[in-house]
């Protein structure tokens, strides 16, 4: 059995642990479902009613999208969509700040 020695890394180290962290698990997770961003959201703070706008704001893209005189997205770019920019850059700052706060109290 071997005992794990626990090591002590700058904050900026820290930050690129928990990013790194975070996109090996964006790696594995396709998509979220809007209860999982619901939390994800209130563990940040932001507020029920931002959420909702912002999640009928992408309903009306992709319907806009979906329409047929919705010029069809570049093959390249098609399974990024802006929401999960959005989605991904809020879950991968608030995280990280959400980490580094409990790294560094």
């Amino acid at each position: 059995m071997s005992i794990r020695r626990e090591f002590h890394v700058d904050r900026s180290t820290a930050d690129q642990i928990i990013q790194r962290a975070l996109q090996l698990d964006a790696e594995r997770a396709d998509s979220l479902t809007e209860a999982q961003i619901r939390d994800i959201a209130s563990e940040l703070s932001v507020s029920p009613a931002a959420v909702d706008q912002a999640l009928a704001e992408q309903r009306e893209r992709r319907d806009q999208e979906d329409s047929p005189a919705a010029i069809p997205p570049r093959p390249a770019v098609r399974w990024f969509t802006r929401a999960s920019t959005v989605i991904s850059t809020i879950v991968v700052v608030g995280l990280i700040a959400v980490m580094v706060s409990r790294l560094f109290p």
